[in-house]
């Protein structure tokens, strides 16, 4: 079931930081009180880990500071928030220390050791965000009929994420935190992905998958929803009717780039309609919406925004204006919901 609530999402924090409209678990079920707050959630005794309203996108967050690897980011009399934004658009920053007391961030590439230094002001961000990459908090079965591990592993995430592309054989990666060092992480290559589970796993271990995802993305018979982006002149398009509708998560859509607003057009055959956050979700047609709440899971059910329709024609194109508020947008949903007839198709969809 999906709810879509408004057309324009709105992110605010309240001074303390623990005080939400709505608590959303964070972690694993079984957490425990200090590791909730180690990693930057806050602690309720009916609810257990709950996300704070600062939280960032993108990132999670760690008591201390982590001084290692290459400077790529400095910048004063700025917020964590402005920060991270600025982080996000750089390829080459892996996580940044923000010194609450004085302002000051400091953004750095190629972590490779633990914490330097503790302080009740100093809080450090790992990136968790990969552009066309799906994160979930989750990690397969380490076992040989489920998992193989290729290669040796990686503690640079991104440069473990490209040496996937390479591989013919290499479906996911998996990254694991190595002890309490937080910013060594062994990034493995993983072939034969296994059934993911909506249960995170715990706070430290993650799962990328290449691309968009789908329902039953474990299981990825229907290349064509794998290709849909590619080419607008391939044979992309999926059918779509009562018994078989569609919905594609992608994920970070603008992360890498100065501007995080951005549009989704979407190209299909006889789609119906181009769906407003208003609309009836009974009703066929087109819609693309946002995540309201924070995803470190592979989520297709819950509350959204819906993004601002633009324009189209319904048969054949649809032009969406989606905004995140001031962050960069976890992730775009392009659902599409059928008819009777079975002459609905979904082609093609481009991120502006």
């Amino acid at each position: 079931m999906i709810i879509i609530l408004l057309s324009t999402l709105i992110i605010c924090a309240s001074s303390d930081r623990c005080d939400v409209d709505e608590k959303v678990r964070f972690g694993p079920k079984l957490a425990q009180e200090f590791d909730c707050l180690r990693y930057g959630g806050c602690w309720n005794d009916t609810f257990k880990c709950y996300y704070a309203n600062d939280h960032i996108p993108g990132f999670i967050r760690l008591n201390g500071e982590y001084t290692t690897g290459t400077l790529v980011l400095s910048e004063s009399d700025i917020t964590a928030r402005e920060c991270a934004r600025i982080c996000l658009r750089k390829t080459t920053c892996e996580y940044f220390v923000y010194d609450s007391q004085n302002k000051i961030c400091s953004g750095r590439s190629n972590p490779n050791v633990g914490q330097t230094g503790s302080s009740a002001t100093m809080k450090t961000y790992m990136k968790e965000a990969l552009k066309d990459w799906t994160f979930h908090n989750f990690l397969c079965p380490n076992t040989a009929t489920v998992t193989t591990d290729i290669g040796t592993p990686n503690v640079n995430t991104p440069a473990c994420a490209e040496n996937c592309k390479t591989q013919s054989d290499c479906d996911f990666i998996t990254v694991v935190r190595n002890g309490d060092q937080a910013t060594n992480e062994n990034c493995v290559l993983k072939k034969t992905i296994c059934p993911i589970d909506n249960t995170p796993s715990s706070f430290e271990s993650k799962l990328y998958l290449p691309g968009p995802a789908f329902p039953g993305i474990y299981d990825n018979n229907n290349q064509n929803l794998v290709k849909i982006r590619d080419a607008e002149a391939l044979n992309t398009c999926v059918q779509v009717n009562n018994a078989s509708n569609f919905n594609l998560r992608v994920p970070w859509p603008t992360i890498g780039q100065y501007v995080a607003d951005f549009k989704v057009i979407v190209k299909g055959n006889n789609m119906k309609k181009c769906l407003r956050s208003t609309d009836a979700l009974q009703s066929a047609g087109v819609i693309v919406y946002l995540p309201i709440h924070p995803e470190r899971n592979i989520i297709f059910t819950g509350s959204f925004a819906g993004c601002k329709l633009e324009s189209g024609n319904d048969e054949t194109n649809c032009k969406y204006a989606c905004s995140c508020g001031y962050d960069y947008c976890e992730a775009v949903y392009i659902r599409g919901f059928g008819s009777d007839d079975d002459n609905m198709e979904i082609c093609y969809y481009n991120i502006l």
